[in-house]
């Protein structure tokens, strides 16, 4: 069996943007499972040529998609963005990278056509693949199609407790990296940043963002709060996130449903424990799941922090434990190969 990806990889090897991310490692991973000549990646934008992409410490080969189309061998997976070849392909899995409210809200916004888009793959392919459990139902009621619930993974590897550190010296020192999605309020992390600092007076609290043009907007509500030297602006993408993962103490991810992001997974494998809603129940993070509110958050962040004290390297062990028991690529690399293996 040979698995075609039909994504785009970036060309800077250590690039970070999740969706990608994911991608990137799980083909890594399915290499290992199958060997490198069985796993192969079509470029949606280029029709022609082949070359070598370097992923992080093996390369894969991006094919023309004459070579693959009629292949009796191949399962190719598609990845959020139709190729035009697709009505073509004789076995094709859609994995799906977001969740039914994202993709109906954008649409409903006129932000993008993904809930059509996305309905519209799940039509043409023989299955689907989701990392959100609750989801399957919704799917296949909706399409009609067989939609298989998987564990998403990451390099564990990659992502690691060890090597640089960056050197945070207000403690304790918080990170909410995810400001760049519309519906996680600023308000949620904001908030209870008030709260904390009359129990702790030293607390910081570092903000990455990636719209630059949202810099008023946060700089107004953060200055209302009178908490502007406790929150500094870091704007764009993080090359490589991993010194300031291991640096920080504590992550904060206010996701209000759905699934984790990537950003909770990556830092409990750098050692960091997180924060997060007790809507993420089904979904083990290491650290604290709080109630929706201000004062939730703040009492995750002094009960975490307790616990920092009284054994940072403990917690950092813990915290990774948890990453290696439920979050390793190889094992989400090993249920999309059963979902191939079914379909061929």
């Amino acid at each position: 069996m040979k698995l075609v990806h039909w994504t785009q990889i970036p060309d800077n090897p250590n690039a970070k943007s999740g969706m990608l991310s994911t991608i990137a490692e799980l083909i890594e991973a399915e290499m290992g499972i199958l060997n490198m000549k069985n796993v192969v990646v079509c470029d949606t934008d280029k029709k022609e040529g082949g070359k070598n992409i370097p992923l992080r410490r093996r390369s894969t080969l991006t094919v023309p998609w004459e070579d693959v189309l009629n292949d009796d061998d191949a399962v190719h997976i598609i990845h959020t963005y139709p190729p035009q070849t697709m009505y073509d392909m004789k076995r094709k899995v859609f994995m799906i990278h977001g969740v039914p409210e994202y993709c109906w809200w954008d649409d409903l916004y006129g932000v993008t056509n993904s809930w059509w888009q996305l309905t519209t793959l799940m039509h043409l392919c023989d299955a689907s693949i989701t990392f959100f459990k609750r989801d399957v139902q919704f799917w296949e009621e909706y399409t009609d199609q067989k939609v298989h619930a998987i564990r998403r993974g990451i390099d564990l590897k990659h992502w690691t407790p060890t090597g640089e550190k960056a050197p945070f010296f207000m403690r304790p020192h918080l990170l909410y990296s995810e400001a760049l999605r519309n519906r996680k309020l600023p308000f949620v992390p904001l908030f209870p940043v008030k709260k904390i600092q009359r129990q702790l007076t030293q607390v910081h609290f570092r903000l990455v963002l990636t719209d630059p043009k949202q810099q008023i907007n946060w700089s107004n509500l953060i200055t209302g709060l009178q908490i502007e030297h406790l929150c500094p602006m870091i704007f764009g993408l993080v090359i490589d996130p991993r010194p300031m993962f291991r640096g920080v103490d504590i992550g904060i991810s206010p996701v209000l449903w759905g699934l984790v992001s990537r950003v909770p997974l990556e830092m409990n494998a750098c050692g960091t424990p997180i924060i997060c809603f007790k809507g993420m129940k089904d979904y083990p993070i290491y650290g604290a799941k709080v109630d929706d509110t201000p004062e939730g958050v703040a009492a995750g962040v002094f009960k975490i922090w307790d616990k920092i004290q009284s054994d940072p390297e403990g917690e950092a062990l813990r915290a990774r434990k948890v990453a290696e028991r439920e979050w390793d690529i190889r094992n989400m690399a090993k249920d999309v190969i059963k979902v191939c293996e079914a379909v061929m």
